[in-house]
């Protein structure tokens, strides 16, 4: 083969990746858009503005829709997620308070160490805060 004709055909070739490149991206990505962006490219990729609004469209947030199952084909190795739908805010649990109360008797002071130690599980409070609470705990019973 000539060697004029093969840069030709090798230029023809990256002139066609260069003016689909705004498709080639959507599609990469798996845009929710993909198709009417390759439309948009071919029918109006010829004027500038329309290759570079392609472009821009290309780059735009990708939509997924919640409970949907998507294999994503660009990993290395593919790999199937789960998007699931959001859900509403968690209203966060009131805080509880570690301080013990004015008066404790044998059966409160006990009630009030294992809040303390759920309180410790929860990692509400740190080890040596739950120290300091024991102390101040039967320190204030003792009185």
């Amino acid at each position: 083969m000539n060697p004029d004709v093969s840069t030709g055909l090798l230029l023809i070739v990256i002139l066609i990746a260069l003016y689909l490149l705004p498709a080639i991206i959507a599609f990469s990505r798996g845009h929710h858009n993909r198709v009417a962006i390759l439309v948009l490219n071919l029918l109006l990729g010829w004027s500038v503005l329309g290759w570079i609004a392609a472009l821009v469209w290309s780059f735009t947030a990708v939509e997924r829709a919640p409970g949907v199952i998507y294999t994503d084909q660009r990993a290395r190795e593919p790999r199937t997620v789960r998007i699931e739908p959001v859900s509403p805010v968690r209203q966060i649990e009131p805080v509880v308070s570690a301080e013990p109360p004015a008066s404790l008797d044998g059966a409160d002071i006990e009630e009030h160490l294992r809040h303390l130690e759920a309180l410790r599980g929860r990692g509400v409070i740190t080890e040596e805060e739950l120290r300091e609470l024991r102390l101040k705990a039967i320190s204030h019973s003792v009185r």
